[in-house]
């Protein structure tokens, strides 16, 4: 992969590990979900609308339905991922839900004929080596010691807290699993000739309504907080930047290269939540990052393993 691709796949990264970590801070300060997905979702289709001139024009074309599901499927995605950073922690939360692209590989095995190599086999086992060390809880805690969240939060019992980190993680596993869908289906609808500089924004403009029919069944107004303010628009600029330098990246190299890079956000966003939130940053855990990393290196790899 050239370098200047490989460049703007970092941007992509960096851009979504502050989104993920954003987000991990908007639920610890108590902003709404409605709220947040509706702004997000604004911003993100706002700066979509300016920063596509740059990267190509409006082209319709009948494989653009593809983004319609994709819109459809990525709000189920983020309302799941926003459940587990309120239940749990951002460094096993958010690596969870940024090893969707396996589920897009499966797929992509399992629909479109794609070769299972070793190397690919290798990758798996580590993600599921991550998944087991990301979302296991100490089973020598005392039942009835009494621990505290990130924030400084009583959380509770023992018992208690085993039950949220399992809660979080299931929520996490579904936003996980979601997502890789999408993936395949922004695959499939790329290879049928789906202009993927209009992808982006068709997908935002599905998320939307979407998003404000959400905030007005359960809250029965599109009235938003001033806390809504201080991180949603934020996010909504930096998805939209992620996804439009994953697109530049995606024109000139190899996708089997430049997603893998950009999934690796999920590094950023757990540094950053121990050194912010002071999450802690036990052994396990550390396996499980490193186990996350070396799969997404593998699975990116173009050496073959025999």
């Amino acid at each position: 992969m050239e370098t200047a691709p490989a460049v703007l796949a970092v941007g992509a990264m960096l851009c979504l590990g502050l989104s993920d970590f954003l987000n991990k801070r908007a639920m610890s300060v108590g902003v709404r979900r409605t709220q947040f997905l509706v702004v997000q979702s604004v911003f993100f289709t706002l700066t979509t609308l300016v920063l596509l001139p740059l990267v190509g024009g409006f082209e319709w074309s009948y494989e653009l339905w593809y983004a319609v599901a994709c819109g459809a499927i990525t709000f189920i995605s983020y309302v799941f991922v926003l459940k587990a950073l309120e239940t749990g922690e951002a460094s096993v939360a958010v690596p969870i839900y940024r090893m969707s692209f396996g589920i897009t590989v499966i797929l992509a095995v399992a629909f479109l004929g794609e070769e299972i190599t070793p190397r690919k086999v290798l990758g798996f086992a580590l993600i599921i080596v991550a998944l087991l060390a990301l979302t296991a809880i100490n089973g020598r805690s005392k039942a009835e010691e009494t621990y505290h969240s990130s924030e400084g939060l009583p959380l509770g019992k023992g018992g208690m807290l085993r039950t949220s980190a399992a809660l979080a993680a299931a929520f996490a596993v579904v936003a996980m699993v979601t997502i890789g869908i999408k993936g395949f289906l922004y695959k499939v609808g790329v290879s049928e000739g789906a202009p993927p500089t209009t992808f982006a924004l068709v997908q935002s403009l599905t998320f939307l309504p979407i998003a404000v029919t959400y905030a007005l069944y359960y809250d029965r107004n599109l009235k938003m907080e001033r806390k809504t303010w201080s991180t949603a628009p934020w996010n909504g600029v930096l998805t939209a930047m992620a996804s439009l330098l994953l697109l530049a990246a995606l024109i000139e190299g190899d996708a089997s290269v430049a997603v893998p890079i950009s999934q690796l956000c999920f590094v950023v966003t757990a540094v950053l939540a121990v050194i912010v939130f002071r999450e802690r940053l036990t052994p396990l855990r550390v396996a499980g990052i490193v186990s996350a990393v070396i799969a997404v290196l593998v699975l990116s790899s173009t050496i073959s393993i025999t």
